[in-house]
């Protein structure tokens, strides 16, 4: 349990449950965000924790099999889901941000096929799936819809491939 951790670490629980937040961020685990990992000393509400109380180090709570069809693993910070949620007349239901990012990677993977070499690699493909997104989101911000769209966080994308199924990435019979 998460908020037990924080309790081991010095932190004040109940405090950190009622105001939903642990410094500036809502998470406890996260890929990015250095100021509450490094820099959580600087928050009052975090000043007295013994050791970081943001971490990068996932929690799995469900082991979820991989079989020969599974070729990427993507990895997102919540800034990545948010600016979709915020932006996206299609998200309604939570599952609905997962899987626009899913789509929006297997069009860049299979767009970038024909495309210079420097977009037809994962890097290129993360680099031109947070464009998109920070663009649509830049877009609904501008347009007024400001009520339903947060100011956007960093975002980080990271996909990795199985290397057994390196052969297969960017081959459109593959990917479709």
């Amino acid at each position: 349990d998460e908020l037990l951790r924080l309790e081991r670490l010095g932190l004040n629980g109940k405090q950190i449950s009622i105001s939903g937040r642990i410094g500036s961020q809502e998470n406890t685990r996260s890929i990015g965000d250095y100021s509450v990992k490094g820099g959580y000393k600087e928050f009052d509400i975090l000043s007295k924790a013994s050791g970081p109380p943001v971490i990068a180090e996932p929690f799995v709570s469900t082991a979820i099999p991989f079989d020969d069809k599974c070729m990427l693993v993507v990895l997102m910070t919540d800034g990545v889901y948010k600016s979709v949620e915020d932006s996206s007349e299609e998200v309604k239901k939570p599952d609905d941000g997962n899987s626009y990012v899913g789509k929006r990677i297997l069009h860049e993977m299979l767009r970038s096929k024909d495309k210079a070499k420097e977009s037809s690699n994962l890097t290129g493909v993360c680099g031109n799936v947070l464009k998109v997104i920070a663009d649509r989101h830049e877009s609904a911000y501008d347009k007024g819809r400001r009520q339903e769209c947060r100011k956007r966080d960093d975002m980080t994308l990271l996909v990795c491939t199985f290397p057994e199924h390196a052969d297969k990435l960017f081959n459109k019979q593959s990917l479709v």
